[in-house]
């Protein structure tokens, strides 16, 4: 039988992120396999750069009883996030992924008091219609998707929200580079990233003997990524077009 894990226990998460990643990781590359590593060494920073406007925003939104989905996990660090920004409770958290890595890891953290969790293996462009969410929570999910999946992705939401029910969304707006300043940036990054497993040896461990080219992969993964959004009219201008009206 697995161990649980305390939801703050990064290093736990890592290491079963790694082990699950192994076998359950399918069409990602392993991005999920690594991300627990990563982000154990705050490379990954997820949900918490926007821990002030995310908390006004979720305890205004969430209501006790109130049925929730978190669309797209990665890792589980949009749950740590979620109940560590909210006071209402009981909440019902269903939590999906297209990949079942990260939702194994997350079946194995001990749920935070008041919020019941479920997991489900879900590509967002198929989530249910069936009217069932007070609110949603997708965090950085439209750059992962390429057109016309985002405006697809937007429509199921609007259909899954239950009357009154709202769909939150944030996404990072980056100012706008030349082919260079792209690579340049990658560059950096890339030793950047290198420089801080050097400096954690337990996480660099995890990896094993090839984890330099596990990174690498990663980061040019990551620098592969479908959309990159300059504007925020850009965003506006797809949840408009993605917008269901009943």
């Amino acid at each position: 039988m697995n161990e649980r894990l305390a939801i703050d226990d990064l290093m736990g998460q890592a290491r079963e992120g790694w082990r699950l990643g192994a076998a359950l990781c399918t069409d990602c590359g392993g991005y999920h396999q690594v991300r627990g590593a990563l982000r154990a060494m705050k490379v990954i920073r997820g949900p918490d750069t926007d821990e002030v406007p995310l908390r006004g925003l979720l305890n205004d939104l969430v209501r006790p009883g109130h049925r929730v989905l978190i669309a797209g996990a990665g890792d589980p660090g949009q749950l740590q996030s979620f109940a560590e920004l909210t006071t209402a409770r009981p909440v019902s958290l269903t939590i999906v992924d297209r990949c079942p890595a990260p939702l194994a890891v997350i079946d194995l953290i001990t749920p935070p008091p008041g919020l019941s969790v479920t997991t489900q293996v879900v590509d967002l462009t198929q989530l249910s219609p069936t009217p069932t969410y007070d609110l949603i929570l997708s965090h950085s999910m439209l750059p992962f998707l390429p057109e016309p999946d985002r405006v697809t992705m937007l429509r199921r939401f609007a259909a899954a929200l239950a009357p009154g029910g709202r769909l939150l969304i944030t996404v990072p707006i980056v100012p706008p580079k030349t082919g260079e300043e792209r690579q340049a940036y990658n560059a950096e990054r890339l030793n950047w990233v290198r420089d801080k497993f050097a400096a954690a040896p337990a996480v660099r461990a995890l990896l094993g003997a090839d984890y330099d080219a596990v990174v690498t992969h990663y980061e040019a993964s990551r620098s592969r990524r479908t959309a990159v959004f300059t504007d925020l009219q850009q965003v506006v201008g797809l949840i408009r077009t993605g917008r269901v009206r009943r």
